[in-house]
């Protein structure tokens, strides 16, 4: 016999699950979600291009999947600027560069 023991009982759709994954957290699982999204995408992106370049790609696309995330009230606003100030950093070192 399985026995549910959360309380998912007004959950329809996958953002109610997400809701739900994200309070029983404490607001912390779609964080620490762009953080290993960042990690996987620079180490795959190292692979075709050089480490400054993964680096810039990988905090832009992560930024921009923060920034969705928090348009759902997912994720913080305050957790997508160090993506963005990354992003921007790295941006203006390769261009001097």
């Amino acid at each position: 016999m399985t026995t549910n023991l959360s309380n998912l009982t007004d959950a329809q759709t996958f953002y109610d699950i997400a809701l739900f994954v994200n309070e029983e957290s404490g607001d912390l699982f779609f964080f620490f979600f762009t953080i290993v999204l960042f990690i996987i995408l620079t180490m795959a992106l190292k692979a075709k291009v050089e480490t400054l370049e993964a680096v810039w790609t990988a905090s832009f696309i992560t930024f921009v999947v923060a920034l969705m995330l928090s348009s759902l009230k997912l994720v913080a606003t305050l957790f997508i600027f160090p993506y963005l100030f990354i992003f921007v950093i790295l941006g203006f070192y390769i261009y001097i560069k």
